[in-house]
């Protein structure tokens, strides 16, 4: 079912208020106003290009297609239809819209297309630059250049004190090295000769004097013999 079709012309088409605007021109210079009489609207960009978008609104029943496209089925499944929309039932309805676009030759050369046409109307005021403008915006680019190349700078320094300081600490990580090294020599020379040393007392004397239980077995013993000889003498 077609709902409707909606005509959207080329925005470069035909001027619809061509003939309101003598009269509005009129009465804008009946009104007596101060100041500058500056025209400040620009002349109409219509042109009359005949180039036109159609848009097509279409309601589709999914429930009652017609299996073979004859006048009697169609007729039918159009009755069904509209008894069911007379007593309200739940219909499945698609709302859909079909455009068609117009194709390059419709506009019969009135216009560029593409890029080309925006390039044909002038910037925006706000675009604009005034000469003072440009050359602030060069001298603002030129100063944002020289304080990156401060900051490259700094970094730079603050690059060669890091390196400075590593260097520093590499030559002192050496050093503590060096000296562990030769702390960990000195004690174990100082073990050393402390093992010969004693293993040198002990060799003049008896193995069994080296433990302290033979030390106790010999006094016993010669308290025992002392014991025996005061007896004899005693007899």
């Amino acid at each position: 079912m077609i709902m409707g079709k909606y005509f959207l012309t080329c925005f470069l088409g035909r001027n619809k208020h061509k003939s309101s605007q003598p009269a509005l021109r009129g009465e804008k210079l009946q009104v007596d106003r101060l100041g500058r009489n500056s025209k400040k609207n620009h002349r109409s960009k219509k042109i009359g290009c005949p180039a036109m978008l159609v848009m097509t609104e279409v309601i589709r029943f999914p429930q009652y297609q017609v299996s073979q496209m004859t006048r009697s089925r169609m007729n039918d499944k159009t009755k069904l239809l509209r008894e069911h929309l007379f007593q309200r039932a739940a219909v499945e309805t698609e709302h859909k819209i079909f455009i068609s676009l117009p194709a390059d030759d419709e506009h019969q050369n009135t216009h560029p297309l593409g890029q080309s046409l925006v390039e044909c109307f002038p910037p925006r005021k706000q675009q604009r630059l005034t000469p003072i403008q440009q050359n602030a915006e060069r001298c603002r680019a030129k100063i944002d250049s020289l304080v990156q190349l401060l900051d490259v700078c700094n970094y730079q320094r603050i690059l060669r004190e890091l390196e400075k300081q590593l260097d520093d600490m590499l030559v002192m990580m050496k050093q503590c090295m060096e000296l562990e090294k030769n702390t960990k020599e000195r004690l174990n020379k100082g073990r050393a000769e402390k093992k010969r040393r004693k293993k040198k007392q002990t060799d003049g004397v008896p193995v069994c004097l080296q433990s302290e239980e033979c030390v106790n077995e010999i006094i016993i013993a010669t308290s025992g013999i002392s014991k025996e000889l005061t007896c004899h003498t005693g007899v």
